[in-house]
């Protein structure tokens, strides 16, 4: 409109205010606003003003107005990446050609803010992501479009309703074209994929490397050894070469609430997952929100063994997740459930040339000096059947002297099954049948198995009243000492073949217990 530069700021303050109010004031929006406010006004008063300056002084007005700000991730992905643009565009731009239409100031841009947040990505949300630098040639313009427009639609509507109407219709599809085009590339799984949690000095020496890519070029070698570090801890972030490995075998009952997820680690490298958890009604992924953070935390990258036990929600719904995020070595079921849409996406997440069984009692895998044996459910299962609790998959490890059963939710009739087919059968850990219902873990199967260490899988305040009072007694007169995930939160015991050990994570910075292992595959309880 031909305005004079000063007068077009204080429109531009001005609008952009409105449009914080508008937003009901979001904190990236409220953090975008005092960023640009404080350039805008550094140039109406002083004429001048140094984005270094700019940013610094928007960082310090937010650290006023909520000091914890710093800890929240968009404020750190905010700053990381505005700074990120200021110091490395101009470096970027001056190595790239002459583009049309904008392209190299758009390049150079969404490089220079990849930088920077990349770790951030990668430490918060585990994941690598390089498809936003080729969709960001599109978002860009577009968001600036769907802006344009909503500021034009917004007096339109009032003044011409009907205009309005067609506006608002054409606003619905450019927001509808920019949320699926953030899908385009997904089938491309090499530029976004899930990685664990990088460490803290990968972390560290990746940002040391960049900042000393800034510093005059006075010593040659520093350039060449800063850029050398930096592509090395480039690299050690996006692949993460890292093993997760253990000397001992390690059972960890996870806590996802009322369901069952428990994650064995051989001695070695090798992994099994047995469940993912999940809630029969509610959109909360377990599986993606839980199961996944907490072995990115420990490092794993791959699961060798996916076990499903049965079809209830509270066991299946949270594997597909863990199946898209992770590299699975092999698939057991006990028997497929029939037409349920959470087993179909488990099936589909798991890629095609994965290797998938059904197991039945019988079946049994020696897998770096532990034995796994499988003792539900019966051979011969009709398709369909993967629903019904007694046809669970329960099974035995043994390790040297020590032994764990995983009960699933197997009841009292699978209880006398199994020993009736292994009377010889003891254990010395049990994973709770069946949440802690009244109806597993009767008074004979306890009496013949002689566990020692009990784990109960369970949510807090659950609707069922699981644990059940009767099977906290028959626990209690066994002589068992018992864990709860609602109480002690996720619960590791490990193994040497000879003891058992256990942790909480209520109380991970000390060992709960220490135990021995009998030569039947009991427990004794040693020396704390």
């Amino acid at each position: 409109f031909r305005l004079s530069r000063r007068m077009s700021y204080w429109l531009l303050i001005g609008m952009l205010v409105f449009y914080s109010f508008l937003v009901e004031g979001s904190p990236s929006v409220f953090r975008a606003t005092i960023m640009t406010l404080a350039f805008v006004l550094g140039k109406l008063f002083w004429k001048d003003a140094h984005l270094l300056n700019t940013i610094a002084l928007s960082a310090v007005v937010l650290l006023l107005l909520n000091p914890m700000s710093i800890f929240d991730v968009g404020f750190q992905l905010t700053f990381a990446a505005t700074l990120s643009i200021i110091l490395f565009l101009p470096k970027i731009l001056a190595l790239l050609p002459k583009l049309p239409l904008g392209l190299s100031e758009l390049t150079a841009m969404s490089a220079a803010a990849q930088i920077a947040v990349l770790p951030f990505i990668a430490l918060y949300f585990n994941r690598v992501t390089f498809s936003s630098l080729i969709l960001n040639y599109a978002a860009i313009p577009l968001v600036g479009f769907i802006m344009g427009l909503g500021y034009f639609y917004l007096p339109v509507s009032f003044a011409v309703p009907l205009l309005g109407k067609w506006l608002s219709r054409g606003l619905g599809l450019s927001i509808q074209f920019f949320n699926g085009m953030t899908h385009l590339l997904d089938s491309f799984r090499f530029l976004s994929y899930r990685i664990p949690t990088p460490p803290r000095a990968v972390f560290l020496g990746y940002f040391l490397c960049l900042l000393l890519l800034l510093l005059p070029r006075r010593f040659r070698g520093l350039r060449i050894a800063s850029f050398a570090g930096f592509a090395l801890f480039f690299v050690l972030l996006i692949t993460f070469p890292f093993g997760s490995s253990t000397k001992v075998l390690k059972t960890t009952v996870i806590d996802v609430g009322q369901g069952d997820s428990l994650l064995i680690e051989f001695p070695g490298k090798k992994k099994m997952l047995i469940d993912g958890g999940g809630f029969p009604e509610s959109a909360f992924d377990v599986g993606e929100n839980v199961v996944s953070p907490f072995l990115w935390r420990k490092g794993i990258k791959k699961i060798d063994i996916l076990v499903s036990t049965h079809a209830h929600p509270d066991h299946l719904n949270g594997l597909a997740a863990v199946a898209r995020n992770f590299d699975v070595g092999e698939f057991w079921e006990s028997a497929a459930p029939g037409d349920l849409e959470a087993y179909s996406e488990l099936k589909s997440a798991i890629p095609p040339n994965t290797p998938q069984r059904r197991v039945s009692r019988g079946f049994s895998r020696d897998v770096d000096g532990v034995r796994i044996e499988v003792l539900n459910p019966p051979e011969g299962l009709e398709s369909g059947s993967g629903m019904d609790n007694e046809l669970s998959m329960a099974m035995r490890i043994a390790y040297g002297r020590a032994s764990f059963f995983l009960a699933a939710d197997i009841g009292g009739k699978t209880e006398r099954e199994i020993l009736e087919y292994a009377p010889g059968l003891r254990a010395g850990v049990l994973k709770s049948g069946h949440h802690g219902s009244r109806t597993s873990s009767s008074g004979e199967f306890l009496g013949r198995i002689a566990p020692e260490i009990v784990v109960i899988s369970v949510g807090e305040g659950n609707r069922y009243g699981l644990p059940h009072p009767d099977v906290v007694d028959r626990y209690a007169q066994a002589g068992c000492l018992t864990f709860r995930t609602d109480r002690h939160g996720a619960v590791e015991v490990s193994s040497d073949g000879r003891g058992f050990q256990v942790r909480t994570s209520a109380d991970w910075s000390r060992s709960r217990g220490r135990f021995r292992a009998e030569p039947g595959g009991t427990a004794g309880r040693g020396p704390d």
